[in-house]
């Protein structure tokens, strides 16, 4: 007896029932690795705090990602590095956000 199982043919039951268990394992497993990523749901930025805390845990990792600077500067010095570099982020966004705004203005005018 031949089994259609999305869009497959599977030519026996036994066959088809281990590719179900085998989705099913797979699903679980998903679920399983999103539910401790998230520690049981817990979205993300509850998780990290402020949106500049996540600026600034996402900068620390990418400068330890750079072999060069994790080798040349002790943890502090990283962290201290990257508010720096969020600070600065933050400033230039605030500028073009200003300037946009100041454009829109006297387009309006």
């Amino acid at each position: 007896m031949q089994v259609m199982l999305t869009g497959t043919l599977f030519k026996d039951d036994k066959l088809k029932k281990r590719v179900c268990q085998m989705s099913r394992e797979y699903e679980e497993h998903l679920t399983y690795l999103l539910n401790n990523f998230t520690q049981g749901g817990t979205p993300l930025p509850a998780l990290v705090g402020s949106k500049q805390e996540w600026q600034v845990t996402t900068l620390v990792a990418g400068l330890l990602a750079n072999a060069n600077i994790s080798a040349s500067l002790d943890a502090e010095e990283i962290v201290e590095a990257a508010i720096n570099y969020a600070n600065i982020i933050q400033d230039k966004l605030g500028e073009y956000q200003n300037a946009k705004i100041h454009s829109l203005e006297r387009l309006i005018d």
